[in-house]
Formats: C-alpha cells, structure tokens, sequence
C-alpha cells in the first residue's frame, strides 16, 4: 500500500539493502511515520520451479555485497500475533540495520524451512501454489530496542497478510 496508519510510503534512493530470492515477483518500499523510517520487502512466487523456489540456499536476506549478516542464523522471535526471524545487518561504515521476516506458503505463515517446504507439498496437493517473504527492515540508530519498537509499530498497522495478493496461485 501506498499509506497506512500513520505511515506513508516515500522516494529513499538511498536504500541499498537489497534482499535477494531468485525467481521471484518482488517488490521494495520504504515508508516514514515522523522521523521513523521502515523498508518493506515482498518476494512472490506464483509458481515454484527448481532453483526458482522460496526456500533455496542461494536465496538471502540481503545481498552480503552492502549490507552482511551478523548472526550466524536468524533468531526466532514470538510477536503478539505472529512469529518472526530477526537478522542484524552491517555495512563497512558500522551501520547496523534490523530485519524481521517471515515466509507465507500456501495460506500458512511460518519461520521454519522444513515447514515451508512441507506446505509447499500441501499447496501443490490443495491447489494453492503460491509463496511469499515479508521482510520489514529499521535502521539501528541508536539500539536494537528502538529498531524492534519501530518494526512492531510498523507490522502492527500494516497487517502484513493484506500484502498478500489473494486468489493468485
């Protein structure tokens, strides 16, 4: 969406953390609430071949040209309404960005691979093909605390599942 609740969607060329999930239909945009800034990242796969699937080792959160990982593995986290792996982000200046993602896989939210590969399974038996990341990314200006209130705030308004494109498979 264009704006939501309080944020609105802005220009930010100068955004060069880039998620990478081969295959896909995807789509980045940034958004801003007074001095907060998000990025919203959204990888779509209405069919998944070989090599051009969600979950595959060479897709990434982030390129690792720009902006590398920090944790060996993404951290599982328990939102109020939904469960999301965080990953921390650096570049060579030091700065630090948080990351929130989650896959959606035939209907069904879930942070595991082995479970996204098994609804994948169950899509192809129901019909529903269709598979997704959400990711949602904040700059870390002064700690992770205020980046994880600023990406809560977010995801509480935006409600990811209505970025989901309904009756596609």
């Amino acid at each position: 969406p264009e704006a939501v609740g309080g944020w609105s969607d802005y220009d930010a060329f100068d955004d060069d953390w880039a998620p990478v999930f081969n295959g896909a239909i995807d789509h980045k945009r940034a958004y801003r609430k007074a001095k907060e800034q998000v990025s919203l990242y959204v990888a779509y796969y209405p069919e998944q071949t070989q090599g051009k699937e969600l979950i595959n080792d060479l897709n990434k959160i982030s390129d690792q040209k720009v902006w590398r990982t920090r944790y060996t593995r993404a951290r599982s986290l328990q939102l109020q309404d939904r469960k999301v792996l965080e990953q921390l982000l650096e570049k060579n200046t030091g700065s630090q960005r948080l990351v929130w993602y989650w896959y959606e896989v035939a209907g069904h939210a879930t942070t595991s691979k082995y479970e996204a590969k098994a609804l994948q399974v169950i899509g192809y038996l129901t019909g529903n093909h269709s598979a997704y990341v959400i990711a949602a990314a904040a700059d870390m200006n002064s700690n992770a605390d205020d980046a994880r209130r600023m990406l809560g705030d977010f995801l509480a308004e935006v409600k990811p599942r209505t970025l989901i494109y309904k009756g596609r498979s």
